[in-house]
């Protein structure tokens, strides 16, 4: 068995020394591609040191990668394994997402907010064929796509922000406020003083405005930004 394994080790080292002249490679340029030292290959060459597995696969795997011949079977079994390995760590990141979406509900996208001066949208019914996975108890959430500067730097144009409907803003909050005369539709910072309800922005570009709280047909606070929408 011993004197089998010589003559394969031998082929193997021939096949390899061929392939290392016919690339102009020396045998320490070799073993820099193969990770393993000159003097281990000098020592495995010359039949001082048994060839391991591991060593058997890099070489065969070298010896193929370069178009000399087809892989041998240690290399075919290291890229079997190679092989299931990935499609493993796919399986497992799958799994993750799977579990990670476990208690998510989908919120719709219904129309745009803008962080700007604001927009009239009417009462927000053009509903797009977009849902947004979301951890918010409220039932009634939904989404709104934000147009506008004004929020910058934490939110950006593009960005998915998913309302609460049913919860109270509270000050400090970021909140979709819509205006019951001039209809329009804000993604502003909440404020409430004893002037009214006071809307800033975090781009300092834009002037805070100031609302008596009648004046408001809703003021709906944001549970998150989805940035992962992100269109740049």
């Amino acid at each position: 068995m011993q004197a089998k394994s010589n003559k394969k080790l031998q082929r193997l080292f021939e096949r390899v020394e061929r392939l290392r002249l016919k690339q102009g490679l020396t045998w320490r340029q070799v073993g820099e591609q193969l990770g393993v030292g000159v003097a281990m290959l000098m020592m495995l060459k010359s039949g001082r040191r048994n060839l391991s597995k591991k060593v058997q696969y890099r070489l065969e795997e070298w010896e193929c990668r370069t178009g000399l011949s087809a892989p041998g079977a240690a290399a075919r079994a290291g890229m079997e394994v190679e092989a299931l390995t990935h499609v493993q760590k796919q399986l497992d990141e799958l799994a993750g997402e799977v579990k990670n979406l476990k208690g998510l509900r989908f919120s719709p996208v219904v129309s745009w907010a803008s962080a700007g001066a604001g927009g009239n949208y009417a009462d927000l019914e053009g509903f797009l064929n977009e849902r947004i996975p979301t951890d918010c108890k409220d039932p009634n959430s939904f989404a709104l796509i934000v147009e506008g500067d004004s929020m910058e730097p934490e939110c950006h144009k593009g960005d998915r922000i998913i309302v609460a409907p049913n919860v109270s803003p509270r000050n400090g909050d970021l909140v979709v406020a819509r205006l019951e005369e001039e209809g329009e539709v804000l993604f502003k910072q909440f404020h409430e003083t004893g002037k009214g309800v006071k809307l800033t922005s975090l781009n300092a570009a834009y002037k805070p405005l100031v609302h008596a709280k009648k004046e408001f047909r809703f003021i709906y606070p944001v549970h998150s930004v989805v940035r992962k929408y992100h269109k740049g």
